[in-house]
């Protein structure tokens, strides 16, 4: 889990975020969660982590098949990680990652198959749950993706000609990943969790399609499941 792993590597997977009243966000809830932190049935931001996890292992896992690659940890880096306070809009175009080779020469069609049937309202809230965190923009505009990898692809892929609220890192830094590593990543630390909460999840995401997407489950065992809930 999370709480083995050196501080750099966790906030690049699961990074500890808080809104301007200090609450921690879904990221922040999801990184405890994977840090060992027990389940407490009535809090809401919790039971949205789950939903930011299933989304970042459906997401990363498609990616790894389409790039025929498994699992893995990449080395941990030390680099400085403090962040301007509050957000910012960029566009979303503009985010990239070390290597954004996959995204230009790769069809990807698993993983742009899952994005683009992502519903609308749950693409705005997952980058609520885990606004991606970038880099000051280099000389050709571009800022280097440093932590929820996930939720800044999406937004690469369906919102480009748009801007997306991020967390910018204070200083330029010579760190950098690719997109496939963190996917690799992802899957890696992410995938217990996911697998022991597929039910949580699917009762947690409220709605049919939702819950469909993010479980994994068919439509009748994520329905009978939410009505088993309700």
């Amino acid at each position: 889990m999370l709480q083995n792993l050196p501080n750099s590597l966790r906030f690049e997977l699961a990074p500890h975020l808080r809104c301007r009243s200090g609450r921690r966000i879904e990221v922040a809830q999801l990184h405890d969660l994977l840090c060992g932190e027990p389940y407490r049935k009535r809090r809401g931001p919790q039971k949205r982590a789950f939903l930011l996890c299933g989304l970042s292992v459906q997401v990363a896992s498609r990616l790894l098949a389409d790039l025929d690659l498994n699992p893995a940890l990449p080395a941990a880096k030390r680099w400085t990680r403090r962040l301007v306070p509050g957000n910012f809009r960029v566009s979303a175009r503009s985010m990239a990652w070390a290597e954004s080779g996959p995204l230009a020469i790769h069809p990807l069609p698993a993983t742009r198959s899952f994005v683009h049937s992502l519903p609308e309202s749950l693409v705005w809230s997952a980058l609520e749950w885990a606004p991606p965190v970038v880099t000051p923009p280099d000389r050709a505009g571009h800022r280097r993706v440093l932590a929820n990898h996930t939720t800044a692809l999406i937004a690469r892929l369906l919102l480009a000609d748009q801007t997306v609220w991020v967390r910018v890192l204070a200083k330029r830094t010579a760190h950098q990943r690719t997109l496939a590593e963190m996917c690799q990543a992802i899957d890696y630390v992410m995938r217990p969790l996911f697998d022991a909460n597929r039910r949580r999840t699917a009762i947690a995401a409220g709605k049919l399609p939702d819950a469909q997407l993010l479980s994994g489950y068919s439509r009748a065992w994520s329905a009978r499941l939410i009505e088993r809930a309700s």
